[in-house]
């Protein structure tokens, strides 16, 4: 048996909401994605999503 998920809808006030160390999210291209564990392994270094967490990111 398959487990359907419930889309959950994230405005764009929530998102900005979501930019501290700790609680750090991104959107691209409409999805959203929690950050917060992952920022310590961006190739980019860490500054590079700490400066757009809460943001839309797409290109």
């Amino acid at each position: 048996m398959v487990e359907q998920t419930k889309k959950r809808f994230i405005t764009s006030d929530d998102l900005k909401k979501h930019n501290q160390p700790g609680d750090l999210w991104i959107s691209i291209q409409g999805k959203v994605y929690d950050v917060s564990h992952w920022v310590k392994s961006h190739p980019g270094g860490e500054a590079a999503i700490l400066n757009l967490a809460g943001q839309d990111v797409t290109d």
